[in-house]
């Protein structure tokens, strides 16, 4: 069995929670064609506001349906940190 290396961090500043924590989002909030372009919408959001991490980080399609197509816009959200 192979050995793993876990580091655990508990300690953390929220910086901002995005595109949901705000009465903008009721509104409009940005959309993303993958979860890879969000995520790295994420990161370059969290590098501009100090932070150096996100957590909850979660995406959703804009197309409420059980099946939507391939492709569909997606809603994302999640909050940006600091770790100490």
């Amino acid at each position: 069995r192979p050995s793993m290396s876990v580091t655990v961090i508990s300690h953390y500043q929220v910086i901002k929670r995005l595109w949901s924590g705000s009465w903008r989002s009721a509104l409009t909030v940005p959309t993303y064609r993958s979860r890879d372009d969000a995520a790295a919408d994420f990161r370059s959001q969290a590098a501009s506001l100090g932070g150096n991490g996100v957590l909850n980080f979660g995406c959703y399609n804009k197309v409420i349906s059980p099946n939507p197509p391939p492709g569909s816009p997606l809603y994302c959200d999640g909050v940006i940190v600091r770790f100490q």
